[in-house]
């Protein structure tokens, strides 16, 4: 397949709105997509045909980067897009060598926590929430 590159934060939140809810992925709300876009430091987005079927965001502060919202349309799944997301994500982290960088991942899905640690990430075992 042939698919498109897209950096930066012009995201089209409608196709990743559509498939959201495919990957039982469901925090966010459409009022929600300005701030993101917005705050966010660092965007790619996969394109096929102008449709977009993954994407990951960095948040950072010049030191600390945290990589949010990784995700792949179920249909492209197992594909290569998820590492490539990856790769560009890693190239933006090697151009500003953060301190650190971390990510949230879902612990109760053994696939993604493999697809992280063959990116070359490693499991921490403390983090805390603040209560709402």
């Amino acid at each position: 397949m042939n698919y498109t590159i897209k950096i930066g934060n012009d995201i089209n939140t409608k196709d990743i709105d559509d498939f959201y809810p495919l990957i039982d992925f469901n925090i966010y709300k459409s009022k929600d997509w300005e701030k993101i876009r917005q705050r966010s430091t660092f965007i790619v987005q996969i394109q096929d045909k102008g449709k977009t079927i993954g994407w990951g965001r960095c948040v950072d502060d010049g030191t600390f980067c945290m990589i949010y919202d990784m995700a792949v349309h179920p249909n492209y799944q197992r594909q290569g897009i998820g590492k490539t997301i990856m790769d560009e994500i890693k190239k933006y982290v090697a151009q500003n060598d953060f301190y650190s960088v971390s990510l949230f991942y879902n612990p109760y899905n053994p696939t993604v926590k493999e697809f992280y640690q063959k990116c070359g990430f490693y499991e921490l075992p403390i983090a805390m929430r603040l209560k709402k």
